[in-house]
């Protein structure tokens, strides 16, 4: 007979007791993706109002209990020196080639400061997490920002300060949808989120795990950054690792490389765009003819795709793009600012 896997969470739990060896159990419950062979989604909808039958022990009504109800989860996550997140990055360097690999970050010390532990990563971000909040240290601002809300269902707003605008602002994150990820026999709360007025000036889209951070650009959001354009790019989370398990987002090794090179010879250099930043179109020289071309967020999101036309492509709303061009059957990358 299957053991089956069943998690009860939040603080809408309830126990209905009906006789001395069983009771009925409500609350927002989902069923680990291991032990549940007829769920081959990786993510399952959460907050659904469950209604079960369960024994005393916990175990569901006539099944082996191999595992344990766990009501209630822990309303403070903590962390610990060593904690790993390795982020995807990708270093282009000409000819429509570019070199995958990853770059890490982990728990280098803590600090106490009598009333809550820190966190320090690497050298620059020191966060601390509180009532399911994850605040990062802001030295504009010289004080601790919350960048995630874990409980939170609908939105929230983080302030920062725009470096290039030399401007305080309030990115909003607006949260679409939440989920559950599956890792073998745990699991991690996911909120599909995006975020307006992030000072990369576009909207963007992310996801947030629960305990662990972002999963684009670095452990916490990119907020004004409107100007940067670093290489090599931090992209997606790979893995996170903890005290008792990694959890992994790809299905590759964590510390994988690897190429992606052209045979054919292209100078990019000689292919231009312009004006740059622009209010309409932008203009393409250094082709011969018309090509196909993708505009893209900086998450990957396709927002428009066709030829150009006169070699030119319009830009309809303000933001940073990515212009993918596909110059002698090999695609470059620009990118462009378009604005008011």
């Amino acid at each position: 007979m299957m053991n089956i896997y069943i998690k009860l969470l939040g603080s809408l739990l309830t126990f209905i007791p009906l006789v001395s060896t069983s009771q009925i159990a409500t609350g927002d419950v989902f069923i680990n993706g291991s032990q549940a062979g007829g769920i081959d989604e990786r993510e399952t909808e959460a907050f659904h109002l469950w209604l079960i039958l369960v024994e005393s022990n916990g175990s569901l009504n006539g099944f082996d209990c191999e595992h344990i109800i766990r009501l209630n989860k822990p309303s403070n996550l903590s962390f610990n020196l060593d904690n790993k997140w390795i982020y995807e990055q990708d270093n282009f360097f000409g000819g429509g080639n570019t070199a995958v690999g990853y770059k890490s970050f982990s728990i280098q010390d803590t600090l106490f400061d009598g009333i809550r532990t820190k966190y320090i990563v690497g050298l620059q971000d020191t966060f601390y997490v509180e009532n399911n909040k994850m605040y990062f240290w802001d030295k504009y601002y010289h004080e601790y920002i919350a960048y995630f809300d874990w409980q939170e269902t609908d939105s929230y707003d983080i302030k920062y300060y725009n470096q290039f605008l030399n401007s305080q602002e309030i990115a909003t994150v607006v949260i679409d949808s939440i989920a559950y990820k599956h890792f073998g026999r745990d699991s991690l709360k996911v909120q599909h989120v995006h975020i307006l007025n992030s000072g990369t000036l576009e909207e963007y889209t992310d996801v947030v795990y629960e305990g662990v951070g972002a999963g684009l650009f670095g452990i916490k959001f990119l907020l004004g950054c409107g100007f940067c354009d670093d290489n090599p790019q931090t992209t997606k989370l790979r893995c996170f690792t903890n005290d008792s398990m990694t959890y992994q987002f790809v299905p590759y090794s964590c510390d994988s490389t690897w190429l992606i090179t052209s045979t054919n010879e292209i100078d990019e250099e000689k292919v231009k765009i312009y004006p740059n930043p622009t209010n309409e179109r932008v203009y393409i020289d250094g082709i011969d003819s018309e090509i196909e071309y993708q505009l893209c967020s900086l998450s990957g999101q396709i927002i428009k795709q066709g030829s150009t036309y006169n070699k030119t492509v319009n830009i309809e709303n303000t933001g940073l793009y990515i212009l993918k061009l596909k110059v002698d059957g090999i695609w470059i990358f620009k990118r462009i600012i378009k604005i008011e």
